[in-house]
């Protein structure tokens, strides 16, 4: 069974934002910036929601500087979190997560940003 897509993206940066939202920071549907003040360090953490009554094998991060060009990824199996350390200041990512299965890898979920100050 192939995933067509993960649902729900929700971004937590810092953990010092609150809940941004599903489906893009800041709102419901498409892509928001967000302005985070980015302690030494900076770290970004997102969540979302795990794929309903589908058997998911795990999920995949991608993120970048640019819309849609994800040039690092990192797969972190089952888990519905993660935390992105090493990020750089001044600097704004885009962030999207995929789920997989035997069958394959979904396509992205709703891309979320956040500009690291």
């Amino acid at each position: 069974m192939h995933i067509l897509t993960v649902v729900a993206l929700r971004c937590v940066c810092l953990l010092l934002f609150p809940f941004l939202g599903v489906l893009g920071c800041g709102g419901e549907g498409g892509s928001e910036d967000v302005s985070i003040i980015a302690p030494r360090g900076a770290t970004a953490t997102l969540s979302w929601d795990a794929m309903p009554a589908s058997p998911v094998l795990g999920y995949k991060i991608y993120w970048g500087t640019s819309s849609h060009n994800y040039h690092l990824s990192q797969d972190v199996g089952p888990n519905t979190s993660y935390t992105i350390s090493h990020l750089q200041h001044d600097t704004q990512y885009f962030f999207a997560v995929t789920a997989y299965n035997s069958g394959g890898e979904s396509s992205f979920s709703d891309e979320v940003t956040g500009f690291l100050h």
